[in-house]
């Protein structure tokens, strides 16, 4: 085979998901163990919403619609890490954080509009139509995570990578561990708190009584994997995900 500079660089993706295997396997298998378990309990209980055994308003179209398309991204981006191609993936930290925010909203303020809106393909803006609705927290960590990945969504001096091979980048990896370990925690919140409400709890736990003594086993694990990923965590990244599990008060 010729030696072509694209030639080159899979040569590099194929040294790094090595590496990556080798070094940092613990936290990678750590992230899909925890992405799995809540894929398994919505897949479980959305399966009695599309049967017609609880309501949907309009933004609860949105709420699920948004857990989702995050669980589909947050596959992207897990494979990605392990390919060491980590500057691809900070493009979309803020899509997932973006709808569990819009998300929660939504749902605690059962905000009609926002989910027309929203179904319209219209622009909702954080700052304007979410952070400044949200009463209680008022949180600074919040907001000042959005920035950030903002940050790396467009075309700064913090978004993508100078380099291919993570030999080189090694220094920044702590980094997106840990944003996706944050953003996986509040996704698991976001379906155990506000999607699956207690009617549905209840449906599932009835009808389907051994499946739901499985899950709970699985939220179990989850929450074991949940406490060692938090180990990681500086103390502004505990904040952030700390006041996301608040319960939030809404204009």
């Amino acid at each position: 085979m010729r030696t072509t500079p694209y030639n080159q660089l899979k040569k590099i993706a194929k040294g790094n998901a090595k590496e990556m295997k080798v070094s940092y396997r613990y936290v990678t298998d750590a992230l899909e163990q925890l992405y799995s378990i809540q894929y398994r309990i919505a897949a479980h209980h959305f399966a009695f919403i599309s049967n017609g055994f609880t309501s949907r308003y309009i933004y609860e179209g949105l709420a699920w619609t948004a857990y989702f398309k995050n669980m589909h991204t947050l596959y992207t981006i897990i494979e990605l890490m392990k390919k060491g191609l980590v500057g691809s993936l900070r493009i979309l930290l803020r899509y997932v954080y973006e709808f569990l925010v819009i998300g929660k909203y939504t749902v605690i303020s059962k905000n009609h509009r926002l989910a027309e809106m929203w179904e319209a393909g219209d622009e909702v803006r954080m700052e304007r139509d979410v952070f400044k609705k949200i009463r209680y927290p008022r949180s600074e960590s919040l907001k000042h995570l959005w920035k950030n990945l903002c940050r790396l969504a467009h075309g700064t001096i913090f978004s993508q990578q100078g380099s291919l091979d993570i030999k080189d980048i090694r220094n920044e990896l702590s980094f997106d561990f840990i944003v996706v370990a944050m953003l996986l925690e509040m996704n698991y919140h976001y379906l155990n708190t506000h999607l699956i409400t207690s009617k549905l709890r209840y449906y599932v736990s009835y009808y389907n009584a051994e499946e739901f003594k499985k899950m709970k086993k699985q939220r179990k694990k989850a929450k074991q994997i949940m406490k060692v990923l938090r180990t990681y965590m500086k103390p502004e990244a505990k904040s952030a995900v700390y006041d996301y599990k608040r319960t939030w008060q809404v204009r």
